[in-house]
C-alpha cells in the first residue's frame, strides 16, 4: 500500500465509520423510511400515564433477567449511552471576534488510542465532519435543537466554515487564518447539509405522511444554499477539461492552501496563496463519497434547495456504472403482485463497488454496503427526478 493511499484512509476512513455509527444510532435521514427515533431521552409522561397522571401499571415490570429483556431496550440504552458520551465531548470555547463573542463546540479533538488502520499521527484533521456528524446523530436522537451543545455546535460551524467567494471554508472573522490543516472536503461539506436539515426535521415521514419543510431562520437558509452550491463545486475531477465521464459523482476532493503561492497546484492566488486541489488515489470519483452527496442533496431538496437535474441523472449513470455486469443466477423477487402473464426470468446477482476498476481488490469488489449505496442512490434519483417538471415524463 503505497503512502497516499494510506494517508487518505487515515484522513477518511474515521469520518466514514462516524458516520455509520449515525445511521445506526438515528436511523435514516428524514423520507428514506427508517423506524421511528428512539424515545430513550423522553419521559414517561406521555403514553403510559393514565388520566390522572400516574403510570399506567400499578407495579413495575418484573426483572426477566438480562437474556430476556427485550432487543429494542437494549438498542434505546445503547443510544441513550451514545447521546450521553457526545454530550459530555463537545470542546466549548469562546470564539475570538464572533459576534456577541459567541461560544462555540466542535468535536475535532475526539481519538482513540491509535489511529485507524495503525500507525501514528494527529487522527483526522478535519474537526468540521465529525462535529457536524455529532450535531446530526444529537437531533436524531431527539436532542432539541435548542440545547447549547447544538447551539454553539452550529454557531462554530458558521463562524469557523462559512464558504466564502475567494475561499472555501474560511472563518469570516479571521481571514487567511487556519485552524485546522485542510480545507472542508466533499464528506465536510455533505456531514453539515445533513447536520442542518436535521436541525429543521428531527422525525421521520413516510411517502404518504411527508409535509413540505421550511427553513425559517433567513441565515441558516443561505448557508444551506451556500453549502449545496460548495458541494456541486467539488463534484468529479478538479481539472475542468477531463471528459464528462470524470465528473459525474464524488470522492474526498479536498481543496489544500499553499503558504506563499507555490506552485504545484491546480488553483489559483490570493494574496499570496494559492488553493490547489489534492487528488486521491486511484480515482476523482467512489461510490461511498457520491452516496453521502447523494444523501445531502436530497435533503437539500426536500427544504426546496435543488440543483440541476442533470447533476441526478449524472449520479444514477454513476451509480450504474459501478454495478457489476454479471453474477450468479437468482429467482427474481416477486413483490407481490397480480399474476398472470408472462412467467418472470430469472435475474443475476449483481452487487455495487467502491470504484470500479481500482488497482485494489478490495475497491473494485462488490460488497453488501456499497449495494446498499447504490441501491439507495437509484431510489434517491428516481424520487427527485419522477417529480420534476423536465424528467418526469422519463421516470
Amino acid at each position: 500500500m503505497d503512502d497516499a493511499r494510506s494517508t487518505w484512509r487515515s484522513l477518511v476512513l474515521p469520518l466514514a465509520g462516524l458516520l455509520v455509527l449515525v445511521l445506526l444510532a438515528a436511523g435514516l435521514p428524514a423520507g428514506l423510511g427508517a423506524p421511528g427515533a428512539s424515545p430513550a431521552l423522553a419521559g414517561p409522561d406521555d403514553d403510559d400515564a393514565d388520566e390522572d397522571g400516574k403510570e399506567g401499571d400499578d407495579e413495575p415490570p418484573p426483572d426477566l433477567g438480562e437474556k430476556d429483556v427485550p432487543f429494542i431496550e437494549k438498542v434505546n440504552e445503547a443510544i441513550e449511552k451514545g447521546t450521553n458520551w457526545l454530550l459530555a465531548r463537545g470542546k466549548i470555547f469562546e470564539i475570538p471576534g464572533a459576534r456577541d463573542e459567541a461560544q462555540g463546540a466542535h468535536y475535532g479533538f475526539i481519538q482513540s488510542k491509535t489511529l485507524y488502520g495503525g500507525g501514528t499521527g494527529p487522527g483526522y484533521p478535519h474537526p468540521a465532519g465529525p462535529t457536524a456528524l455529532a450535531l446530526y446523530t444529537l437531533l436524531k436522537c431527539d436532542v432539541e435543537p435548542s440545547h447549547g451543545v447544538i447551539e454553539r455546535g452550529f454557531t462554530w460551524l458558521k463562524v469557523r466554515h462559512r464558504i466564502t467567494q475567494e475561499w472555501d471554508m474560511q472563518g469570516e472573522f479571521d481571514p487567511f487564518t487556519w485552524t485546522h490543516t485542510e480545507a472542508g472536503s466533499s464528506y465536510e461539506i455533505s456531514a453539515m447539509i445533513l447536520a442542518l436539515t436535521a436541525k429543521y426535521d428531527q422525525k421521520k415521514h413516510t411517502g404518504t405522511s411527508r409535509k413540505k419543510l421550511r427553513i425559517r431562520d433567513k441565515d441558516d437558509q443561505e448557508w444551506l444554499v451556500e453549502l449545496v452550491e460548495g458541494l456541486v463545486d467539488r463534484r468529479g475531477s478538479p481539472d475542468k477539461d477531463s471528459p464528462p465521464a470524470d465528473r459525474l459523482g464524488w470522492r474526498y476532493n479536498m481543496p489544500r492552501i499553499q503558504l506563499g503561492g507555490g506552485g504545484g497546484g491546480r488553483g489559483r492566488s490570493v494574496a499570496g496563496k494559492t488553493r490547489s486541489v489534492n487528488v486521491p488515489p486511484h480515482a476523482n470519483q467512489d461510490l461511498s463519497s457520491t452516496q453521502l452527496a447523494a444523501l445531502a442533496l436530497y435533503n437539500a431538496h426536500r427544504f426546496g434547495v435543488d440543483v440541476d437535474p442533470q447533476i441526478w441523472l449524472d449520479i444514477a449513470e454513476f451509480t450504474l456504472s459501478h454495478q457489476e455486469e454479471t453474477g450468479p443466477d437468482h429467482e427474481r423477487h416477486d413483490p407481490g403482485l397480480a399474476r398472470g402473464g408472462y412467467a418472470a426470468p430469472k435475474d443475476q446477482a449483481r452487487g455495487f463497488m467502491y470504484i470500479k476498476g481500482s488497482p485494489d481488490r478490495s475497491e473494485g469488489k462488490a460488497t453488501g454496503s456499497m449495494t446498499a449505496c447504490g441501491i439507495a442512490n437509484l431510489l434517491m434519483c428516481q424520487e427527485v427526478l419522477a417529480n420534476h417538471r423536465k424528467t418526469k415524463r422519463t421516470f
